[in-house]
């Protein structure tokens, strides 16, 4: 499969290894992503790129530590690193500390990545004490770049906090998301519209982006992907949630009914059969891990009633509504009926699923004269959501915050933004809090805008792309 984008991602990797060398001291690099959005594959292509000697080390989950140990041992012996002519002469290391400091030999610039990360300091709490005791007493004194990776991201940033294993000893940090909007338009030869809708597929996923045909449609994406059961579409949702939110768990109870469209305290409680206690210690650790996100509307604080929870990543929100419920149809043959159930529902799906992406698209547009001195984009409801206001600017946050313009978003297949659309806008705009007749209003919508409408910033499809690029 193509190596898809990355290209700044790569530079900055490359400039600390080129540090390095000039440099001939140690340094430590951590990547995080969510997972499948490609960290490894970056990591793999930097390191085939650099053309220096390297060695790349992957945890396995839930493995003893002592296996893993020889593991890394036994890696680093094959390896064509200095350090594996030490290992060979001597006696194989009984400690982390032991292994790492053997890194430090020789004066060749190496790299030597070790990725699942977090994996590995689960089976073995030592491994980071190691890791800083060798740091500090050789190896930062060494030609060593040290990569570090992994997919829980609160471990990794927890790394360089003040009072993480590591602190004051990270060069670099790097985050690495999903494609983007305008990525995955450049990389499918798609229009506006079009990639946006793969977007919301595909969660800007590599393998996914990957297995797309250049310019072609989401219906003959689906009808590929769904054709067998095992396919990357199909089974990446699965792969990935059993590593970061294993079954029988309280945690994944929770993901799931989130993800099958229970958005309040009260209904995901029920879902997952959770008290309240127990509920918000596991709705924490989620939002930790960023694998939900927590809504607050305008002018509420964390404390409201009102807050509402959803699947952070598009791909998995995409897969939890269709594929994970159609799993089974899909082994017995039935894609046709799951793409149908997919086509019915899709209109609505994608009417919700893309209001995130709107709002992460004109918070980049920030600063902007047209959208009044907002620094942030948010949306307000009224707790019983029969009013729903998708986009207001503020400036400021919780209950204090002022409203600089409010907004709608028209993503379905209904025709253009209409008259009738900018009179709610109109009618909402009165009930947001603090707003006032003059405040601007923000029309964004899939197919235009009908003659006659008056709104004072109108965005497409190609606006929200601009955004990001």
């Amino acid at each position: 499969m193509a190596f898809l984008g990355r290209r700044a991602e790569l530079e900055e990797l490359a400039s600390v290894a080129e540090a390095v060398r000039l440099s001939g001291q140690g340094a430590i690099v951590t990547v995080r992503g969510r997972r499948r959005v490609g960290t490894t594959s970056l990591v793999e292509r930097f390191v085939a790129d650099a053309g220096i000697p390297s060695l790349m080390f992957q945890a396995q989950q839930g493995r003893d530590h002592r296996h893993e140990l020889e593991r890394f041992t036994r890696g680093l012996a094959a390896s064509g690193l200095p350090a594996a002519q030490e290992l060979r002469r001597g006696e194989d290391p009984e400690s982390w500390k032991a292994a790492f400091t053997l890194l430090a030999a020789g004066a060749t610039p190496t790299i030597v990545v070790l990725d699942e990360l977090p994996w590995l300091n689960g089976s073995d709490k030592s491994v980071l004490a190691g890791l800083r005791d060798a740091w500090d007493d050789a190896l930062s004194a060494a030609p060593l770049l040290l990569v570090l990776v992994g997919a829980d991201i609160g471990t990794m940033v927890g790394l360089g906090a003040p009072k993480g294993s590591l602190a004051g000893r990270l060069t670099h940090e790097l985050e690495v998301g999903s494609l983007t909007p305008p990525e995955v338009a450049d990389e499918l030869g798609l229009g506006a519209h079009d990639a946006i809708d793969a977007y919301l597929v595909t969660g800007g996923l590599p393998q996914l982006v990957g297995c797309w045909p250049h310019g072609g449609t989401r219906k003959a994406f689906l009808a590929a992907q769904l054709q067998d059961a095992q396919s990357p579409l199909v089974v990446s949702g699965e792969r990935a949630m059993t590593a970061d939110v294993p079954p029988q768990t309280s945690a994944r109870a929770v993901i799931e009914a989130i993800g099958t469209g229970e958005t309040t305290f009260t209904r995901i409680g029920e879902g997952a059969s959770l008290g309240a206690s127990r509920l918000s210690a596991v709705l924490k650790t989620l939002e930790d891990q960023r694998a939900i996100e927590v809504r607050i509307p305008f002018q509420s604080d964390d404390g409201s009633k009102a807050k509402r929870y959803l699947v952070s990543d598009p791909y998995l929100r995409f897969w939890m509504a269709f594929i994970e419920p159609s799993i089974g149809d899909l082994e017995r043959g039935g894609s046709r009926a799951v793409r149908d159930r997919i086509e019915a529902g899709w209109d609505l799906y994608r009417a919700s699923a893309v209001e995130p992406i709107v709002r992460a698209s004109l918070q980049r547009l920030l600063p902007d004269d047209r959208f009044g001195d907002a620094t942030s984009v948010g949306g307000w409801w009224t707790r019983d959501q029969r009013v729903k206001v998708d986009l207001v600017g503020s400036n400021g946050g919780g209950k204090g915050a002022r409203p600089t313009f409010v907004g709608a978003i028209a993503w379905g297949d209904r025709g253009p933004f209409g008259k009738s659309d900018e009179q709610q806008l109109r009618d909402h705009r009165a009930l947001v809090p603090g707003a006032t007749p003059h405040l601007p209003l923000v029309a964004v919508s899939r197919a235009g805008f009908r003659k006659g409408v008056d709104v004072d910033v109108a965005i497409g499809p190609d606006d929200l792309l601009a955004a990001w690029r």
